[in-house]
């Protein structure tokens, strides 16, 4: 399954947008990650970025090998399918914990291998 992302135009390397999230246990970052191209068109179309940005495509390993360079760089959350109007109307939106879900896919690959 492909993901969806919001990209700066005519940048050679995938330059997203990062939000800061307030979580209880501290201010974190975020970045917008859609699960179809009409939703992130839908999300971006009159905002802000509209003029700037575009929406980017990655498929299944592309996509686990950007997961793996934006938690390195410390982006700890994707914020998945969020809503301009929820967003407009203070209400949270849902995220992911991008270090958590690398880990279960490290161990659920291993175990799937793991002989008795």
């Amino acid at each position: 399954m492909p993901a969806f992302l919001i990209s700066k135009k005519g940048c050679d390397d995938l330059e997203t947008i990062v939000f800061a999230l307030d979580n209880p246990d501290g201010t974190d970052e975020g970045i917008p990650v859609f699960t179809s191209e009409s939703r992130a068109r839908e999300w971006m179309e009159g905002s802000e970025f509209e003029a700037d940005f575009d929406v980017a495509q990655l498929d299944d390993v592309p996509f686990m090998f950007w997961c793996v360079d934006i938690c390195k760089e410390g982006i700890e959350h994707l914020i998945l399918d969020p809503s301009r109007t929820a967003q407009d109307n203070g209400k949270g939106q849902e995220t992911i914990d991008l270090a958590g879900h690398l880990a279960w896919s490290a161990t659920q690959l291993l175990s799937a291998h793991q002989q008795n």
